[in-house]
């Protein structure tokens, strides 16, 4: 199943795996379950400064330089989840393409519509239960919902690449747009492949007629945040689209699964020739 995950990487570099559980490569004359402390300060500081930059890049309108920045920004979080840059330079162009047109200052923003489509005919291509199958309704739930508490725990100080506000297409009163930019797909699609639990939230509050943002607002500048606890949760894993995946990839092969995730990425973001950072200085 990881060898799947990693062909996922390949071509959806912020689709893959939580930043709060890193692979561990422990060095030959490391001591089992003795972690290094130092070293995990460090990375996590690192993220800390990544994100924070991530979020600066997205919260201006982009040059073609800026979006593949951010692209190149992303996949420097998960290098260590990811294949060799050489492997995914195609895709990343192609990506930051997307991401260049959807963010600039003109934006071409990419459509709920297409997003839910392209998911749609991936999860069927694979075999996916029909629970997987998305609405734009759906869609628009998710993000109005990740976006609203992005932009809540960012006021409050949690400032990590997940709450990370800037990365949503919004209007200029700072609600949410129609439609998405290209790193905010990878966020969508990091959700219905990995957080399935967060698209059934969703699927809840449409039924409801409820949007997180209509109750969860950013703290105002300069309040202090109120305690809070977190209460966890240990159940069955809810994850239909990683098992479609792993029994598609075994009964037709792995190179199938790719070729599905390849035209998942060309439907959301299609190939379009634009000047390469090189020559936008």
């Amino acid at each position: 199943m990881k060898r799947i995950f990693a062909l996922v990487a390949s071509l959806l570099p912020l689709s893959l795996v939580s930043a709060q559980n890193p692979a561990q490569n422990p060095g030959q004359n490391a001591v089992p379950n003795k972690p290094d402390m130092a070293a995990q300060m460090a990375e996590a500081t690192l993220f800390y400064k990544r994100s924070l930059e991530l979020n600066e890049l997205a919260s201006t309108p982009q040059s073609m330089e800026d979006a593949r920045k951010m692209v190149d920004l992303i996949a420097e979080i998960f290098a260590k989840d990811l294949p060799p840059a050489w492997s995914t330079c195609s895709l990343r162009d192609q990506i930051a393409n997307a991401e260049y047109e959807s963010a600039n200052s003109t934006p071409t923003l990419i459509p709920e519509q297409r997003v839910a489509d392209a998911w749609n005919r991936y999860v069927q291509t694979i075999g996916a239960s029909s629970d997987a199958l998305v609405t734009v309704a759906e869609i628009h739930n998710l993000r109005d919902g990740s976006y609203a508490v992005s932009r809540y725990m960012w006021s409050r100080g949690t400032r990590n690449l997940w709450s990370a506000p800037a990365i949503y297409a919004t209007t200029p009163d700072q609600k949410l747009a129609d439609g998405c930019t290209a790193v905010e797909v990878l966020r969508i699609l990091w959700d219905i492949s990995y957080q399935f639990r967060n698209l059934r939230g969703a699927r809840e509050r449409v039924k409801a007629g409820v949007l997180v943002s209509d109750t969860l607002k950013p703290l105002p500048p300069g309040a202090t945040p109120p305690r809070s606890s977190v209460r966890g949760e240990v159940g069955r894993r809810d994850d239909p689209v990683g098992e479609a995946a792993s029994r598609y990839a075994s009964e037709h092969g792995t190179r199938a699964l790719v070729e599905a995730l390849q035209t998942l990425t060309d439907d959301l973001f299609p190939r379009t020739s634009h000047p390469s950072s090189q020559e936008t200085r």
